[in-house]
């Protein structure tokens, strides 16, 4: 293997950690007192200004048709990480880590609905694997259910597999870094209207000392230096490889939220998240994956 590509596997590797870390972050934030709307709004505000003043020669001019589908597709996403990060403050950071991992398997379904193209047979069973995960982690131990932040995180599972079909079906069309500036800054224009509206008058209750080091984290390195090590590293890695890197995010989710006390230990993680980790293997699979390199969505949409 080439030293870009072993570079860009551990680039890989390093960004699922840093997403699977998010999660008990997400639950450090909330108990801080620091409410969803302000929470994204600060993430993805901080985030996009980033990502404009470095790359601001890419970013002079955009067409009517790529703001209209960055701002899309950042509204997909806003959904999602709002839901994910309300979903926070009603569950364990291990379920949110978890049930958010359901969106590894509702993309080929979610193309489906936008492009008409049927998904492959592995998926199916991949799909019925990663419900059974999931089921595994929520209801292992006694008085487990599911509860209100879990189906919050299940719904943003759904606007995540929503998201990476419709970067999918617009692959190509508009330059990667152009894409990833509109959807954070769609993004933030999106959370500001909540903030105002509903947690504006929270922020007085909020432990800023515990909180803004959880909300700083969340900005420049669950967003901004992982969007960027992404960009860079799916070059050179084929995205059968990408995709099971990834679908470890649950499983290190699991590790950090027991290991900082958020979650006791619990055989349901373990089944749940191997569970998880395979469906996103077997949905993934395909004849001679892993002898070329694969053409994922953001290769398709890297214009360098």
């Amino acid at each position: 293997m080439k030293k870009k590509s072993v570079l860009a596997v551990a680039a890989i590797i390093a960004t699922t950690i840093i997403w699977g870390a998010n999660f008990v972050i997400l639950q450090i934030a909330s108990g801080a007192g620091v409410p969803a709307g302000a929470m994204v709004t600060i993430r993805f505000g901080l985030a996009a200004l980033a990502v404009g003043l470095i790359f601001r020669k890419r970013l002079k001019k955009f067409t009517g048709k790529e703001l209209f589908q960055g701002t899309l597709a950042g509204f997909f996403m806003i959904a999602a990480f709002y839901l994910q990060t309300l979903g926070a403050e009603y569950t364990s950071a291990a379920n949110n880590g978890f049930i958010t991992q359901l969106n590894a398997v509702l993309v080929p379904f979610a193309a489906w609905i936008m492009t008409g193209k049927r998904p492959r047979w592995n998926v199916y069973p991949a799909l019925l694997m990663c419900v059974c995960g999931v089921f595994a982690v929520t209801y292992w131990e006694a008085g487990a259910s599911f509860g209100p932040g879990d189906i919050l995180t299940a719904a943003c599972a759904v606007f995540f597999g929503l998201h990476m079909a419709y970067l999918g079906k617009i692959a190509g069309t508009m330059d990667y870094m152009k894409l990833v500036f509109l959807q954070l800054a769609s993004s933030f224009v999106f959370t500001v209207p909540i903030f105002l509206a509903r947690d504006m008058w929270l922020l007085g209750g909020v432990d800023w000392a515990k909180g803004l080091p959880a909300v700083l984290y969340l900005a420049i390195m669950a967003t901004l230096v992982c969007y960027l090590l992404q960009t860079w590293a799916i070059r050179y890695v084929n995205s059968g490889t990408t995709a099971i890197l990834t679908a470890s995010e649950g499983v290190w989710c699991g590790i950090f939220s027991v290991l900082f006390g958020f979650n006791s230990f619990s055989w349901g993680y373990v089944v749940g998240g191997l569970l998880i980790f395979l469906s996103a293997a077997v949905g993934e699979w395909k004849p001679g994956m892993f002898r070329k390199k694969g053409k994922n969505v953001s290769d398709k949409l890297e214009s360098d």
